[in-house]
């Protein structure tokens, strides 16, 4: 790229400036006539990096979270070139992604003190010498799309970088009367080197494809998108933006298929195409009450299917069957008996038993009362899968924990509303104190009483029994 001087006569600082992120941002700064320290605590990397650029970038090799470090970088900017005006908090860390109960306290410290400390070290030692300085200054700290979209896994990485964001518009509000800018860039997923970190998946064509088959532009980020806009920030042009987080995402944030709170969701591509398709299962877990997302499965494509594992084990699946996409039977995914329906030693749990539901026809509001095996205390209402409609996650499981009877049969009353008791066929299911669910009982929901005799609950086609521990071939079928 030929020299510009967008940044002449300005001197940064990039932290973490040793490969990816941090490295393109040096080189495109140097390449716009900013004088451009840059840090990293791997000194091999930085160095290689300043080595491109001699005549703009120089290396220092720093620790972020260390305050003695951040002293040392200021002092030789201040001593070399005379001033500040540029800062890119680009330093960070992650930690593999996997279950956050197996995430250690060394690396949960890492990821908070890499992520979030170092940007407090970073403010304490330079705003004192900004504000004397007198000439205003950018501040660019790198976030992620998982400040605001946290997926599983990365839970204390997502919290650090929401740290990062919060941080950053306060002091945006704080310093702004100093003409010191605060702005936040949030990258996608990019192809440094990261992808299994991030995913917990091998990082392979097929697996690339299956992540970006949710992002329009069709691709992951890459290191010179993010190069340029820090460069847009830190220049003059972006003089009046602050507080601002500049989210570079491919517009995977507006994607059709973003997962709203616990929804279930496919994958969909632009265009979409047999190559980069696939069936992302979740599992649902009474004890915590939340859905959790299981391995992905490629599949061919298959349109206006639906695939749902009930909490009892089973699996209903629905689909347009053999067509021109799906000329031949098919696996879609292999989902396995979850594990709450079994002790600690491996055995078989043994499962209450929803004896009778007095009424299964019944409206928003009703009484609801059942004869068990157990004393019920809790109970869950899930809705089935639709094809028509979205449905969000709190109109699709329902607690009823209120029980009015301590014996049989125990009652509730259901919700008076509608708007979140959608009318239609219901699951309902108790608990017993260790969250092992019973087998379903189907009831309806219905909003006037000539309705009620239309519609029919479901005769359970398409519904499998899964024998505990097996796994479960899924093919589709008509229905």
């Amino acid at each position: 790229m030929s020299q510009g001087s967008r940044l002449q006569g300005k001197v940064a600082i990039v932290t973490g400036g040793g490969n990816g992120f941090g490295a393109a941002i040096a080189q495109r700064f140097g390449e716009e006539g900013a004088k451009v320290i840059v840090t990293d605590i791997n000194v091999e990397g930085g160095e290689k990096v300043a080595a491109q650029n001699p005549s703009n970038l120089i290396f220092q090799r720093q620790d972020v979270t260390q305050e003695p470090d951040w002293n040392m970088v200021l002092d030789l900017a201040f001593s070399k070139f005379g001033r500040v005006d540029v800062l890119v908090n680009n330093a960070g860390t992650t930690y593999r992604n996997k279950p956050t109960s197996e995430v250690t306290e060394e690396e949960w410290e890492r990821v908070f003190k890499v992520n979030v400390k170092s940007i407090y070290l970073a403010t304490k030692a330079l705003m004192p010498r900004l504000i004397e300085q007198g000439q205003g200054g950018s501040v660019i700290n790198i976030s992620s799309t998982g400040a605001s979209r946290p997926r599983p896994g990365l839970v204390w990485y997502n919290a650090t970088k929401g740290a990062v964001t919060n941080a950053t518009k306060g002091l945006a509000a704080e310093y702004g009367p100093h003409n010191i800018r605060f702005n936040t860039v949030a990258p996608l997923l990019s192809g440094t080197g990261l992808f299994s970190m991030f995913t917990g998946m091998e990082d392979t064509p097929e697996n690339r494809e299956k992540f970006i088959g949710n992002v329009p532009l069709g691709r992951l980020t890459d290191v010179d998108d993010i190069a340029n806009m820090c460069l847009y920030l830190a220049s003059d042009e972006a003089r009046f933006i602050n507080g601002t987080e500049m989210v570079v995402d491919g517009g995977k944030n507006f994607s059709k298929n973003k997962k709203q709170g616990n929804s279930v969701r496919g994958s969909y591509g632009v265009p979409f195409n047999d190559s980069n398709a696939h069936l992302s299962p979740e599992l649902y877990d009474p004890k915590t009450n939340q859905f959790n997302e299981q391995q992905p499965n490629s599949i061919i494509r298959v349109y206006h299917s639906i695939s749902l594992l009930l909490p009892n084990g089973r699996v209903f699946n629905g689909g347009s069957g053999l067509g021109i996409s799906a000329p031949t039977n098919h696996f879609d995914a292999q989902i396995y008996s979850p594990y709450y329906l079994f002790n600690q030693d491996g055995s078989l749990a043994t499962r209450p038993t929803i004896d009778d539901v007095a009424k299964k026809n019944l409206r928003a509001g009703d009484k609801l009362s059942i004869s068990a095996n157990i004393e019920v205390k809790n109970a869950s209402l899930i809705r089935y899968g639709t094809t028509t409609h979205t449905v969000n996650t709190y109109q699709r499981r329902i607690a009823l924990d209120s029980w009015m009877a301590n014996e049989d049969p125990y009652e509730t009353t259901l919700p008076d509303d509608n708007g979140i008791l959608l009318p239609g066929p219901w699951m309902l299911f108790i608990l017993n104190d260790d969250g092992v669910p019973s087998v379903l009982a189907r009831i309806l929901i219905y909003m006037t009483p000539d309705r009620a005799d239309d519609i029919k609950l479901p005769i359970g086609t398409g519904i499998f029994g899964v024998n505990a521990g097996a796994a479960v071939p899924v093919r589709h079928f008509n229905f």
